[in-house]
């Protein structure tokens, strides 16, 4: 059985990537132009007075595309009206492109979320559970600062806190 193509051209899918993945993709322009280099995305175009043909074989590092105006060009030739397969095209921007950003990996995540059952605590409580644990006898040793400790809960939980949040976790102003 012949394969069946969801062809569409080269602004309709760059404009679906930015509109699906705002966020997601930090440079919408190279992973567009990563896609189409991978060649596991379908694409066609008309050579001067053609008919369409299949052009991913003609693509490389050094092609030039132009989204506004559906063309590409490589040093032996030029193509007018390109157009790529639009599920293999979503497919591979989904599997490859997409940087997850910390919100969207913890969503993902469930052993992150499982972990994070307890409510979000602020900063100041933040500092005295973290005091508690690390000195459980009550007194911080006389040679702990408060960066010290501020750099402490930044490495362990990954929350930047000021120097003078600890000074009034400890009660003082």
């Amino acid at each position: 059985m012949k394969e069946r193509y969801d062809w569409i051209d080269l602004w309709s899918a760059f404009y679906w990537m930015r509109e699906t993945f705002p966020f997601s993709i930090f440079n919408h322009e190279s992973a567009f132009k990563n896609a189409l280099l991978s060649h596991e995305v379908p694409s066609r175009g008309k050579a001067y007075l053609s008919a369409y043909q299949r052009i991913e074989k003609n693509i490389t590092a050094d092609t030039e595309f132009s989204v506004t105006a559906n063309v590409m060009r490589t040093n032996a030739v030029s193509f007018e009206a390109v157009q790529i397969d639009r599920p293999s095209f979503e497919a591979w921007i989904r599997s490859n492109a997409i940087e997850y950003s910390a919100a969207e990996a913890r969503s993902s995540n469930h052993e992150t979320s499982a972990r994070r059952a307890t409510p979000k605590m602020t900063k100041l409580e933040t500092v005295i559970t973290y005091i508690k644990e690390k000195y459980p006898d009550g007194g911080i040793p006389a040679g702990v600062t408060y960066k010290e400790i501020a750099q402490g809960i930044e490495r362990s939980r990954g929350i930047r806190i000021d120097v003078r949040t600890v000074s009034r976790a400890l009660g003082r102003k």
